[in-house]
C-alpha cells in the first residue's frame, strides 16, 4: 500500500498507526511459522541406509605379499686347486645337465693319471712272477726239504744201530738226531711257503692286493682329472658367474650361482593367527608387483610346521602351474589365497558388523529406532559377512552405522539393495 505525495492525500496520525501494527504483526506471525518449521525439521530423526540380509556366495580369503622362489638354486664350487682355462658360459645363458662350463688346467692331474696306469703295471706284473715263478719254486722246495728229511731219517736210524753194536760214539748219534730235527723244520718251512704260493694262499693274496690298490689308486686318478671339467649338475639357468679365464681357482671356491628348471614356486609368510584358516591343496590368485593387473592361478604346497617367533609369522609356499612369462626370481607378489566359500548363505555388509571379534552384533531398524542384535559370524568376506544366527531375512540392518546413531535413538530407515 502506498499514498500520493500531493496535499489533500496525506493521511492522519492515527491511520499511519494503524497501518504500521498490522506490518509488525504480519512480520511476527512469519517469522513464527519459519521458526517453528526450523525446529521441526532439526527434530526429525536421521535418515540412515538400511538393508535386508540376503542370500548369496561368499568367499573368505587371507590375502599377504611374498616373493618368487627360484625352483631351487645350486652353488657351483671347484673340487681341486688349478687354473682356468676356458668359461664357455655367461651369466643368463640356459644350461643343460652335463653341459661343460668351465675348464680348469689338468697337466698335473693327467701326469698322476699316468703315474697310476704304471703303478696298476707293475702290480700285475707281479702277480704274473708269482704265478709262473714263485709258486713252482715253492713246490721244488718242498720236494728238496722232504728228500734231504728222508736222508736224514735214513742216517739217523743208521747211527742208532751202530751205537747199540758199540761201534759208533754217542756223540755221532746226537749229530744224526739234530740233523734229522733240521730236516723236519726244513720241510715244513716248505710246505708253508707252498700253501701260501697256492691260489688263495697269502702271497696270492698280497699279488691280488697289489693290483686292486694299484686299481684304486687309477680310479682315483682319473677322478681328480674329471674334476678338471666343471659341468652342470641340472637343466638351469646361469645366475651368476664367478670365476673368468686365467683365474686361480682353490679347491672349494664357487664358480657359479644357478637356478635350476622346475615348478615355479611363491613364498609368503601371512600373520600365525592365519594358520587355523590354511591348508595345503587351498587356491589362490597371485599377481606380481609390477604387473599388478595380471593375475595367475596358485596353490598351496606346503606349511612350516613352526612359527617364526620373532616374528609371528607361518612360512607358506605355493606352486604355479602355469606361471606368466614376466616371472623373475625374488619378484615381490601379492597373494590371496581362499580359505572357505560358501554358494549360497545369509550375509551382510561387513560394514554393518561391529566389534567383529569379541561380542559381534549388528543395528536392525525396528520400530523406528536402532536396536542392538547380537549375531554369530561365520565366513569373513572382503565385503560381506556370513551371519550364522541373530537376523533373518526380513530384518533391516543398519548398512553403515553412523557414530551419531546408538542403540536404541529414532531414525529413519533408507533401504537399500546391499549387493547393487
Amino acid at each position: 500500500m502506498g499514498w500520493a505525495r500531493g496535499t489533500g492525500d496525506r493521511p492522519s496520525a492515527s491511520s499511519y498507526a494503524q497501518v504500521m501494527r498490522k506490518r509488525l504483526w504480519g512480520t511476527l506471525l512469519v517469522g513464527t511459522v519459519a521458526l517453528g518449521g526450523g525446529v521441526a525439521l532439526a527434530m526429525r530423526p536421521p535418515a540412515v541406509p538400511v538393508a535386508h540380509p540376503q542370500a548369496g556366495p561368499i568367499k573368505q580369503t587371507v590375502v599377504v605379499s611374498g616373493q618368487v622362489m627360484p625352483p631351487s638354486e645350486i652353488r657351483l664350487a671347484s673340487l681341486v686347486a688349478s687354473t682356468a682355462k676356458e668359461v664357455l658360459v655367461d651369466e643368463g645363458d640356459t644350461v643343460t645337465a652335463g653341459q661343460v662350463l668351465v675348464v680348469l688346467d689338468d697337466e698335473d692331474a693327467r701326469a698322476g693319471v699316468a703315474q697310476a696306469e704304471a703303478q696298476l703295471a707293475s702290480a700285475k706284473a707281479g702277480r704274473v712272477t708269482w704265478a709262473k715263478l714263485n709258486a713252482p719254486q715253492a713246490e721244488a722246495d718242498l720236494r728238496r726239504a722232504e728228500a734231504n728229511l728222508e736222508d736224514a731219517r735214513r742216517r739217523l736210524a743208521r747211527e742208532k744201530s751202530l751205537f747199540q753194536a758199540g761201534a759208533t760214539t754217542e756223540a755221532s748219534l746226537e749229530d744224526a738226531k739234530t740233523a734229522e730235527q733240521l730236516a723236519v723244520t726244513q720241510r715244513d718251512a716248505a710246505v708253508l711257503q707252498v700253501r701260501a704260493a697256492e691260489a688263495g694262499g697269502s702271497q696270492s693274496q698280497t699279488a691280488q692286493a697289489n693290483v686292486a690298490l694299484a686299481q684304486a689308486q687309477l680310479e682315483r686318478a682319473k677322478v681328480q682329472l674329471a674334476r678338471h671339467v666343471v659341468r652342470s649338475p641340472t637343466d638351469g639357468v646361469v645366475i651368476t658367474r664367478m670365476v673368468e679365464p686365467g683365474d686361480a681357482v682353490m679347491s672349494g671356491s664357487n664358480l657359479f650361482l644357478l637356478s635350476s628348471t622346475g615348478q615355479t614356486r611363491l613364498r609368503v609368510e601371512p600373520d600365525e593367527r592365519s594358520l587355523a584358516l590354511l591348508a595345503v591343496g587351498q587356491t589362490a590368485i597371485a599377481s606380481a608387483e609390477a604387473f599388478p593387473n595380471d593375475k595367475f592361478e596358485a596353490k598351496v604346497a606346503y606349511i612350516a610346521p613352526a612359527i617364526d617367533a620373532s616374528r609371528g609369522t607361518v612360512e607358506v609356499r605355493l606352486v604355479v602351474a602355469n606361471p606368466p612369462e614376466f616371472l623373475r626370481h625374488n619378484m615381490t607378489i601379492s597373494v590371496e589365497i581362499t580359505v572357505a566359500e560358501k554358494e549360497q548363505t545369509l550375509t551382510v555388509p561387513r560394514q554393518s558388523v561391529l566389534a567383529e571379534k569379541r561380542e559381534p552384533h549388528v543395528l536392525v531398524f525396528q520400530g523406528g529406532r536402532a536396536e542392538k542384535r547380537p549375531v554369530s559370524l561365520g565366513l569373513l568376506g572382503e565385503e560381506f559377512v556370513e551371519i550364522r544366527e541373530g537376523l533373518s531375512p526380513e530384518d533391516l540392518v543398519v548398512v553403515a552405522p553412523p557414530g551419531t546413531v546408538a542403540p536404541g535413538e529414532a531414525m529413519r530407515g533408507d533401504v537399500v539393495a546391499p549387493r547393487g
